[in-house]
């Protein structure tokens, strides 16, 4: 994998906000034990499977990756991690750098912007939490949090799944930035429990799947929502396994 380069380093270095003006969060239970689960949406290297299923994202590419602690040791729930340095302390957690782009509908798909943006991925494997940081130069910060946590139902192993988003950006851009979190979370969604559903039960198949097939994900509920996403069907380009 390529090292950070200057200019997405610099951009990792942006300051944590003060204060949010973007919130959303939700739950889902998927039909798959923790091991799976955390596997697929926490580690770094199988990042680039999850965000692609977001129909804004065009472009990805995963950094280097690093150990990192917790400012004064606190649990990494609740923590901002980007921008500490890497540590060679035993303990640590590992971090990967990665960068994407989303090309964003405005004006009722009428038009479109591009945005690009960095960051990195930490995750605890004992506490079962994962923490998504990302900054694209336009001033847009986001800060999303998912813990895992299993559970029994009808005899069966199962995972509880919650996620935080925090984010900030521009007033004028609150609207815009908003409707795309939105957007990314009713299509991932039901994209990722397909995911889990199709490829978790075959592990053995996933590097064919992802390489040499289009994926066809169906409808189903958007988690908490009660809402329908409609069936999506789209190529994903090559991936790292």
């Amino acid at each position: 994998m390529p090292p950070t380069s200057a200019k997405h380093k610099a951009l990792l270095a942006t300051a944590h906000p003060t204060s949010y003006n973007i919130h959303r969060a939700y739950s889902v239970v998927l039909d798959h034990p923790i091991s799976n689960v955390c596997a697929t949406l926490a580690h770094g290297h199988n990042m680039e499977h999850v965000v692609r299923l977001s129909d804004i994202c065009t472009e990805f590419e995963l950094f280097d990756s690093d150990i990192v602690v917790t400012p004064d040791s606190a649990p990494l729930a609740e923590s901002r991690v980007r921008t500490e340095p890497a540590s060679a302390v035993e303990g640590g957690l590992p971090r990967q750098y990665f960068r994407f782009k989303e090309t964003v509908p405005l004006v009722f798909g009428l038009a479109h912007t591009t945005v690009e943006l960095v960051g990195t991925q930490t995750w605890d494997e004992n506490a079962k939490v994962v923490l998504y940081e990302t900054v694209a130069d336009q001033g847009i910060v986001m800060r999303k949090l998912r813990a895992f946590k299993e559970i029994e139902e009808d005899g069966k192993k199962k995972t509880s799944v919650i996620e935080t988003i925090q984010g900030s950006c521009p007033m004028w851009m609150k609207l815009i930035v908003q409707r795309a979190v939105e957007t990314s979370h009713t299509c991932v969604d039901c994209s990722v429990r397909s995911f889990l559903d199709n490829i978790l039960h075959d592990i053995r198949r996933v590097g064919h799947i992802w390489r040499n097939t289009t994926p066809f994900f169906d409808a189903c509920d958007s988690f908490g929502e009660g809402k329908t996403c409609q069936r999506i069907d789209r190529s994903l380009r090559p991936s790292v396994v």
